[in-house]
């Protein structure tokens, strides 16, 4: 099962971590390795709410996250 919670700054470093291994395989993001700060693509300007996810058996690894951002009106 998956739970979801509200993003912290600690789940920062495991989320880059998330993001690099899963890179080449899913071909996202498109331009890897990233040309800044990987915590610069993870929380993104005007980001109004963010969650992290975890799976039950490993309930202080974060294995995603999910961002609301608003976009150009």
């Amino acid at each position: 099962m998956i739970e979801v919670r509200p993003r912290t700054a600690d789940d920062l470093p495991v989320l880059c971590e998330v993001l690099a291994a899963q890179a080449v395989a899913s071909g996202y993001p498109i331009r890897w390795p990233w040309s800044g700060p990987t915590e610069e693509f993870i929380v993104r300007d005007g980001e109004e709410q963010a969650w992290t996810a975890f799976l039950d058996d490993e309930p202080d690894r974060p294995v995603g996250h999910i961002s609301v951002v608003r976009v150009g009106r």
